[in-house]
């Protein structure tokens, strides 16, 4: 009978430690985990929104050039680039026509492996779904916290599986005319990008 009261009592401390836990974090959230993620929202939009200008900005010193290689490109029967779009799904939409049409040159455009926010004129498009990705992922942790009896590393697992579906990655689709016909072709952000492409599929052919 004494084991069975210790047994009782032990069980029933636990059992409080985890509510307390739970009430604990309930308020955090609701105080300072909010402001934090608040305050996290907010350079996360300041950060953006400077990327996102400075690209314009870039853009603009880039269109002079571009605009001259895309008529001697067309003159010569050479690559055009007609529009090309850096986009994710969640995020922003980038108009990447005259940055591309900047990096053409005798016919042919090269951009090496790696992802494209890196360069000239682009930005990380992906950021605008950064706050609500990590914001799922905190839900889901602490959901976790109700399930009594599942194993710890199930639970992590699931968090994890559950960041990465909402992991997008951005694409870059680019539309261009070449030796008479028109292409399009869609990569992977961290894909390089070699045109004219074999991979492209044809959208129109010239008469």
């Amino acid at each position: 009978y004494p084991i069975q009261v210790m047994y009782v009592s032990f069980l029933s401390k636990i059992i409080q430690d985890a509510i307390s836990d739970l009430w604990n974090l309930d308020s955090g959230s609701n105080g300072s985990g909010d402001k934090k993620l608040d305050i996290e929202r907010e350079q996360t939009l300041l950060h953006r929104n400077k990327a996102k200008h400075d690209a314009e900005q870039q853009t603009q010193l880039m269109k002079r050039q571009a605009m001259a290689r895309a008529k001697a490109e067309e003159k010569n029967g050479g690559l055009v680039i007609l529009h090309a779009s850096y986009k994710v799904d969640g995020g922003d939409e980038l108009d990447t026509t005259i940055q591309l049409q900047f990096w053409t040159s005798r016919g042919t455009l090269e951009l090496p492996p790696g992802s494209k926010k890196h360069l000239l004129g682009f930005y990380d498009v992906s950021t605008a779904i950064t706050s609500d990705r990590n914001r799922a992922g905190e839900t889901e942790t602490q959901k976790s916290w109700w399930s009594f009896g599942a194993d710890h590393t199930d639970s992590q697992e699931k968090v994890t599986t559950k960041a990465e579906t909402h992991h997008n990655e951005p694409t870059l689709t680019v539309r261009y005319h070449f030796s008479g016909n028109e292409y399009e072709i869609t990569i992977q952000d961290e894909e390089a990008l070699i045109l004219p492409n074999p991979k492209a599929r044809v959208v129109k052919v010239d008469q």
